[in-house]
This record gives C-alpha cells, sequence and structure tokens, in this order.
C-alpha cells in the first residue's frame, strides 16, 4: 500500500483526557518543588438515564412585532415559572426537546421587540402525540437514554517530615 505524505493524522484526545494530563503534568512540578508528597484520586461515574425526546409544532404568530417563543415545561400541569427551557426565534415552527423519560408538560409563551409575553398556549404533554391538533402540538416522541458523568478528583497533600 502506497502511503500518503501528509495525510497522518494524530489521535484526538478526549477534554478529560487532556485534563488528566495536565493534572499529572501539574502534581510532577509540585512534587519537583516541594517536599511534599500527593496523592490523587480520580473518580470518574458514567450512568444512563431514559429520557424522551419530543418534537414540538405551533402555529406561527403573524404579529408584525414579533420577535419570538419562550418554551417552558413542568412536571405538574399549570405550573409554569421561568426560566423557558428554550428561547425560539420567529420564523421557527418545529424544536426537538430532550426531558426526563417522566410525563412532562409544556407551553408556549410568544413575545414581542418589547419583551412582553403572551399568555400561555394551549397546554400539551409528553404522553399525548397529536400532530394535527391546532395550537401547540407534540408531534413525535422518542424514547433515548442520556448519559451523565459525574467526575470528583480529589489532591491530598501531606508535608514530609523533616
Amino acid at each position: 500500500m502506497k502511503r500518503q505524505w501528509g495525510t497522518t493524522k494524530k489521535p484526538v484526545k478526549t477534554k478529560a483526557e487532556r485534563v488528566v494530563e495536565t493534572t499529572i503534568w501539574i502534581l510532577f512540578a509540585l512534587l519537583l518543588g516541594t517536599a511534599a508528597v500527593l496523592f490523587w484520586v480520580h473518580d470518574a461515574r458514567s450512568q444512563e438515564v431514559p429520557s424522551l425526546e419530543l418534537t414540538l409544532a405551533w402555529d406561527p404568530n403573524t404579529e408584525f412585532d414579533h420577535a419570538g417563543y419562550r418554551l417552558y415545561n413542568s412536571p405538574e400541569s399549570g405550573e409554569y415559572t421561568d426560566p423557558p427551557i428554550a428561547d425560539i426565534p420567529a420564523g421557527t415552527e418545529m424544536i426537538t426537546v430532550t426531558v426526563p423519560n417522566a410525563l412532562s408538560f409544556f407551553v408556549m409563551r410568544a413575545y414581542d421587540t418589547a419583551g412582553n409575553e403572551s399568555v400561555d398556549s394551549n397546554e400539551v404533554n409528553s404522553a399525548e402525540a397529536n400532530p394535527t391538533a391546532p395550537g401547540l402540538r407534540v408531534v413525535k416522541t422518542n424514547k433515548t437514554t442520556t448519559t451523565t458523568t459525574t467526575t470528583t478528583t480529589t489532591v491530598t497533600a501531606i508535608e514530609e517530615a523533616q
């Protein structure tokens, strides 16, 4: 096989690998400059969490000063508080969001160029897809998993006895 020069790529390191490598170099430099023993413990745990991917659609706002939409969600019907889960620009008529795999309720509010919000749209929930309903509607649902990683790094320094 003929080798093509200049096409060899170095493996790309992940952010976690770069952090670990940098931490090791810093610890090595500290060891050279001080009379201390350092203990380093790194613990990374990943967990897959069931979630729902929902595609929501709505009828567009036609007011002349319309600036966008704000999407709110809640685990309980009728209880929507700031902040919104999405700030959507005008001209958009569909969005896909990922929520925990539990019943979630949604409303949308249009806002104008002065920042004034409309009243809540009709309420929809993650359990009822109805792609032909008027107003805000759940077009599609897709069960998925989201991987979350929790990383804990502990560095302990013990001064060397003189």
